[in-house]
């Protein structure tokens, strides 16, 4: 077991461990006990094979009654929750992401998956048949966080040999799934068949050295497309310009860092950006991507992802701090970059917070008529990417105020009113 990771693992509060039974997930049980280290259990069943899969689930069941570890068992009837199209590995895997991003999208809580060194070549292999990139082919990494979920693989760095070893020294008992002896996936052909003929041409190792150089590769220009975010705006020209190295990486972060959630852009997937980005464009254009991710294209040239709509009511004299998506409200002491100051006698109790929508209209500051939202968003240049995540706070159904833009004629000061000084920053 990778001991850095292994003592990385008692700073969460929750770790929760796929436990198939099999040879894999009972060493990584077993040596998670020996540790002392504390850990809940679930197991999935998937109604793919339902006389030994009965089997499987009772084993763990009764393993863990009787290392007194909690256990939940998951009922996932694949082939009845399968998408069209999908194949049931696929699908299998989806349902099983979804459970624990249902249950562990929390920072304190960590899935722990007994990937072993074996599954990195046979991972390498089939993604290297689906034209991957050098990300995509050292996809396994030891720590791993997608759409909020923390994923620990703690065997990365043991073959299934040695894994077979712990279990005979320490004669354990485990599940053998008999399905894994058939031909009939893609990773089954590879890992009976191709790996096999393959080690009696050269011994494996070669192949772990290659995997892991790649993954340096990988972490090298992962960092570079890190790098290129802070430093860039993303937009036609930036983009245009990147490296077709960074170009991938770049929409996976950006799209990462806007949604939470993990989407790896193939081929088609930039290719079709690009040519998008070739066009001219006299209104936004929408891409939807797939897995609800839609970039939408600006006429000036933003890439961008809108923001989801959001409305709050905000009892501000109880709660001196609102936090937003993409941002938190404030009722300050004192002046800040980004405040404004209202008289209290003209502030309703409890304000509304919510987003733009078509047809907002607010009297700006110094002005007697009201003007469209959209027009103050186009005088002040306000971004397209903004437009959709600032706030509007709201008082009796009159915009008073919208951050980084504009506020409005409401709620003027005199020198004797008694003044509440809201502030916005932005995450």
């Amino acid at each position: 077991m990778n001991k850095e990771l292994l003592h990385k693992l008692k700073n969460y509060e929750t770790l929760v461990l796929g436990f198939s039974g099999g040879a894999d997930s009972t060493v990584l049980a077993l040596l998670l006990i020996s540790e002392e280290i504390s850990f809940k259990a679930v197991h999935f069943h998937h109604h793919l094979r339902e006389s030994t899969a009965d089997n499987d689930a009772l084993f763990c069941q009764e393993f863990c009654k009787n290392n007194n570890i909690p256990f939940t068992l998951v009922d996932i009837p694949v082939n009845e929750l399968k998408e069209a199209g999908e194949s049931t590995e696929s699908a299998a895997r989806r349902l099983r992401m979804e459970y624990w991003e249902k249950h562990f999208s929390s920072i304190s809580s960590a899935v722990l998956l007994a990937h072993h060194k074996d599954d990195i070549v046979e991972n390498f292999f089939i993604r290297s048949l689906r034209g991957s990139s050098s990300s995509g082919l050292s996809g396994l990494r030891d720590e791993k966080v997608i759409n909020n979920v923390t994923y620990l693989r703690p065997l990365l760095s043991s073959s299934k040999e040695e894994i077979l070893e712990y279990l005979k020294a320490a004669d354990a008992t485990w599940c053998e799934d008999e399905s894994n002896k058939e031909n009939i996936y893609t990773r089954n052909i590879f890992r009976n068949k191709i790996l096999p003929t393959l080690c009696e041409i050269s011994p494996i190792e070669g192949l772990y050295r290659t995997v892991e150089n790649v993954s340096t590769d990988a972490l090298f220009i992962e960092e570079a497309a890190e790098k290129w975010l802070q430093e860039n705006e993303l937009n036609k020209d930036s983009f245009l310009h990147a490296h077709s190295a960074l170009k991938p990486r770049i929409l996976r972060l950006y799209i990462q860092c806007q949604t939470g959630k993990e989407f790896i852009p193939g081929h088609d997937t930039i290719e079709r950006i690009l040519t998008e980005l070739n066009k001219e464009h006299f209104k936004n254009a929408r891409i939807p991507l797939g897995d609800g991710v839609e970039l939408t294209l600006g006429t000036n040239g933003e890439i961008f992802i809108e923001s989801e709509p959001y409305c709050f009511y905000w009892d501000w004299q109880k709660e001196s701090t609102l936090v937003l998506p993409g941002g938190k409200l404030s009722v300050s002491s004192v002046e800040t970059s980004c405040c404004e100051s209202f008289n209290a006698a003209d502030l309703a109790k409890t304000l509304k917070v919510r987003t733009w929508q078509n047809g907002d209209r607010m009297i700006p500051f110094g002005r007697k008529k009201g003007a469209k939202v959209k027009n103050l968003f186009t005088d002040s240049k306000t971004p397209h990417s903004l437009r959709k995540k600032l706030p509007m706070l709201i008082s009796e159904e009159q915009i008073i105020w919208i951050p980084e833009v504009k506020r409005a004629e409401f709620g003027r000061c005199s020198l004797k009113d008694e003044r509440v000084i809201f502030s916005y920053e932005r995450f």
